[in-house]
C-alpha cells in the first residue's frame, strides 16, 4: 500500500488506441502549471466548485464505483479523482489507500485533456513514462483513464481510472465504451450530489451575494444561545438603493448588492458571519462579543468600507450624493441566553437610526422597543379608523392679498377619535403614511374637497381647494384617473383644484411617476410645491415638477416683525429668504403662496414685496365647512372685498357617487 499523498512526479505519456496524441501530451505537460489558458482553467474549477466535493473525504458511494470498474476490467486498482488546481482529490478506491495525490505530473491530469479514454498499455516501456516514481518506486505499469464530464458546461472536472502493475493490451472497441458508461454512471452520481450541495447551499445562504441567509443566521444565532455565549449584531441598511435600482435597473442594484457584500466581508475580517437578510439589508453577527464600544465601532467601520465611490454601469456613485450607497446601522448586544432576541432588538435600532436620517448608527436600548410597539398600535388605530370613516376635512382660508378677498381653502386632515376627540395631523399623519391606508385615505381627501367645492359653488362661494397629496398616491399609478374621476362626478372646472406636494415626495419618484402630475397640470389642474425651501432639492424640483404655485413655508413667515421690526434683527434672514422666493416665482411665471401668517404687519409687508396670496391665523384656523362658509359671510370685511358668499343653498349632488370602502364620507352643511 502507498503513503496518503504519493509524492510530486513529471509524467509523460504514450499514445494507445483511442489515446490523446503524445505530442498534445507533451505539450500540455510543459503548460499544466505554466502558460494554460487561466480563463479556461478558472472556469473549469470553479465548475469543480459547483459539486462541493472537492474538500470532503473519500466517500462509499464513489468506493462503490471503482469496485466495480475493478470487478468488470478484473484489475486491482481504481480510483475515482476530482482534479483540482494543485492536487488530484480521492473520492473513490479500490485496491490503493490513498486520498491526495500531487497534479503536477499525475496520469489524471493528462485524462481531462480529452472526451475520449486516456489508456497507456505499459508506462514502463516508454522512455518518457520508465522514470516516473508511480513507475519506479511503485511498479505501475498500466494506466487507463476516462473524463468525468460535466453537463453543466462541459468541463472535464476528474477521471474514472484503472491501474495495475502489469502491462495490458490497449482496450478494445467494447472495453472502452464500457469504461465511458460507467465514467458518465459516476458523473450522474456526481450531478445528485451537486444538486444536493446546490439545495444545502440555497438553504444556508443567498443566492445572489453568497453570505448567509436569515435562516442560517438564526441557526447561529441558536448556536451561541445554546453554547451560554453572549452575541452583538449590526444590521445596515443601505441609504438610497432604491433610486440606484429605480434609476439604472436591477440588474446594476444587483451588482451594487454583490459589491456591497465583498466591502463588508471583506470590513468583517473573519470577525463574524455576514448575512443579507434580504432587499438592501445586511447583517453581522458576531458571536462572543458583549462590549457595546466595540460592537458600535465596528458598525462604523462596516458603515466606512462603503465609503469609496462604486462604479455601477459606467457611472460612480459616491455616499452623499443624490443617489448614494451609505449605510444606516442598529446594533444590538445580548447576553447569554439572551440572544435569541437580537434580529428584533437590531431591527429596532436601525427603525431608529434610518428615521434620524442617512448613515446613522443607533444601539439599541429597551426604550426603543416601548416606542416600537406605541407605534405600531397607533399604525393599527389609525387604520381602523380609516377604514370606519373617523377622519374629516377642516378648511383654512386663502386670501389674494392684492384685491383682500377669499379665493380659496387648503383642505386638512382631521381626527375624529372616539375617545379623544378632535387630533390635529401631527398625532397621525406619519402612522398613517406608513400603513397601508394612505392611498385610499388621500383618494378620499380628493373626493371630498370636490364634493365639498361644488357644494359652496351652489351656495355662492367660488373657491379652488387645495389638497395635500401621500406618496402612495404618487407611487400607485392612477392619481390622475382619480382626479379626473372627482372634477367629473361634481361637475367642477380644473382650476378649482390645486394638488399640494411636498419637496421630499417629489424627489423620491422619478419622472415617469410624475408623468400624471405633468398630464393633470395641462388639463388646468393646478399643482404647488408645499413647505418651499425646507426639502433636499428645491431648485431641481422647479424643474422636474409641472408647478404652478410656490408655497413659502411658515417656518419662514410666522416669526417676521416678532422683534417689532420686520427686516432687522434676528428675522433678518427669514425676509432675505422671503424676498428670495418671491423673487425667484415671480422669474418664473409661478404664483406664490405664504403660509403662517400671523400678523397685519406680515400681511402687509408680503403685499408691499409682491407676495400674491398669503394664508394663517390672521386670517383664519383651520375650520369646519360650514364654519368657512358662515365666517366668509360674516367677515367679508375682514378679507376688503364684498365677498363672494351669495346665500345658503343645499349641498350640490355628483353625476355619480362611487362607494368608498376605506372612509366614510361626511357632508358639510
Amino acid at each position: 500500500m502507498l503513503d496518503k499523498q504519493i509524492p510530486t512526479s513529471t509524467l509523460s505519456g504514450q499514445a494507445g488506441l483511442g489515446m490523446v496524441p503524445a505530442a498534445l501530451l507533451q505539450d500540455t505537460a510543459d503548460s499544466l502549471h505554466g502558460s494554460k489558458e487561466a480563463g479556461d482553467e478558472g472556469q473549469r474549477l470553479h465548475t469543480l466548485a459547483a459539486y462541493g466535493l472537492a474538500s470532503t473525504p473519500p466517500e462509499a458511494d464513489f468506493d462503490n464505483f471503482a469496485t466495480m470498474a475493478a470487478d468488470l476490467f478484473r484489475l486491482p486498482i481504481s480510483l475515482v479523482n476530482l482534479v483540482g488546481e494543485r492536487n488530484l482529490i480521492v473520492k473513490g478506491r479500490f485496491g490503493l489507500e490513498v486520498e491526495s495525490i500531487p497534479r503536477e505530473g499525475a496520469f489524471c491530469a493528462y485524462t481531462i485533456l480529452s472526451d475520449h479514454v486516456f489508456v497507456v498499455p505499459d508506462l514502463a516501456a516508454d522512455a518518457r513514462f520508465a522514470g516516473h516514481p508511480l513507475v519506479a518506486e511503485t511498479g505501475f505499469r498500466f494506466y487507463a483513464g476516462a473524463p468525468l464530464v460535466s453537463p453543466l458546461n462541459g468541463h472535464r472536472i476528474g477521471s474514472l481510472c484503472l491501474v495495475d502493475r502489469v502491462p495490458h493490451p490497449p482496450l478494445d472497441e467494447r472495453e472502452m465504451r464500457l469504461f465511458s458508461g460507467l465514467a458518465a454512471l459516476v458523473m450522474d452520481r456526481m450531478e445528485l450530489r451537486r444538486a444536493e450541495h446546490r439545495l444545502r447551499y440555497l438553504a444556508h445562504n443567498d443566492p445572489l451575494t453568497g453570505c448567509a441567509n436569515r435562516a442560517k443566521l438564526g441557526e447561529l444565532t441558536d448556536t451561541a444561545r445554546a453554547a451560554g455565549r453572549p452575541a452583538a449584531m449590526v444590521l445596515l441598511d443601505l441609504d438610497s438603493f432604491k433610486h440606484i435600482n429605480d434609476t439604472l435597473g436591477h440588474a446594476a442594484g444587483d451588482t451594487l448588492l454583490v459589491e456591497v457584500g465583498r466591502r463588508l466581508t471583506a470590513a468583517l475580517d473573519g470577525r463574524g458571519t455576514l448575512g443579507r437578510l434580504g432587499g438592501d439589508e445586511f447583517a453581522a453577527l458576531l458571536p462572543g462579543l458583549d462590549d457595546a464600544d466595540a460592537a458600535c465601532g465596528l458598525a462604523h467601520s462596516l458603515q466606512e468600507s462603503l465609503d469609496p465611490p462604486f462604479l455601477i454601469a459606467g457611472r460612480e456613485f459616491r455616499v452623499g450624493a443624490s443617489a448614494s450607497a451609505s449605510a444606516s446601522a442598529g446594533v444590538a448586544l445580548a447576553p447569554p441566553g439572551e440572544v435569541g432576541h437580537l434580529l428584533a432588538s437590531a431591527d429596532l435600532a436601525l427603525y431608529r437610526a434610518k428615521s434620524e436620517g442617512r448613515r446613522q448608527c443607533r444601539l439599541f436600548n429597551p426604550a426603543m422597543g416601548e416606542r416600537y410597539v406605541a407605534r405600531r398600535a397607533l399604525e393599527e388605530e389609525v387604520s381602523r379608523a380609516a377604514r370606519d370613516g373617523e377622519f374629516e376635512l377642516h378648511f383654512q382660508p386663502q386670501i389674494c392679498l392684492g384685491r383682500g378677498v377669499l379665493i380659496g381653502a387648503e383642505a386638512l386632515l382631521r381626527w375624529r377619535h372616539p375617545q379623544q376627540g378632535l387630533l390635529p395631523p401631527a398625532a397621525f399623519l406619519d402612522a398613517l403614511e406608513a400603513g397601508c391606508m394612505a392611498g385610499a385615505v388621500g383618494d378620499w381627501v380628493i373626493e371630498e374637497g370636490c364634493r365639498q367645492a361644488a357644494a359652496w359653488r351652489e351656495q355662492g362661494l367660488d373657491l379652488r381647494i387645495g389638497v395635500n397629496l401621500f406618496a402612495e398616491q404618487i407611487r400607485a399609478g392612477n392619481l390622475e384617473s382619480t382626479v379626473r374621476g372627482a372634477l367629473e362626478r361634481w361637475a367642477l372646472p380644473a382650476s378649482a383644484l390645486e394638488l399640494e406636494l411636498t419637496e421630499t415626495i417629489a424627489l423620491r419618484h422619478d419622472d415617469d411617476l410624475l408623468a400624471p402630475l405633468h398630464a393633470l397640470h395641462a388639463h388646468g389642474v393646478g399643482v404647488a410645491l408645499d413647505d418651499f425651501g425646507t426639502g433636499f432639492a428645491s431648485l431641481s424640483m422647479l424643474r422636474r415638477c409641472p408647478l404652478s404655485r410656490l408655497k413659502i413655508d411658515r417656518g419662514f413667515v410666522s416669526e417676521l416683525g416678532t422683534d417689532g421690526d420686520l427686516g432687522s434683527g434676528s428675522d433678518r434672514s427669514d425676509v432675505v429668504i422671503v424676498e428670495a422666493v418671491l423673487a425667484l416665482g415671480r422669474g418664473l411665471g409661478l404664483g406664490v403662496v405664504a403660509e403662517g401668517v400671523k400678523t397685519e404687519a406680515q400681511a402687509a409687508f408680503l403685499a408691499a414685496h409682491g407676495c400674491n396670496e398669503a394664508q394663517g391665523y390672521f386670517y383664519g384656523r383651520p375650520v369646519p365647512a360650514p364654519c368657512l362658509l358662515a365666517a366668509a359671510r360674516s367677515q367679508s370685511r375682514r378679507f376688503g372685498a364684498k365677498g363672494n358668499a351669495k346665500g345658503a343653498a343645499p349641498a350640490s349632488r355628483p353625476v355619480a357617487t362611487p362607494s368608498s370602502r376605506y372612509v366614510r364620507r361626511r357632508t358639510a352643511g
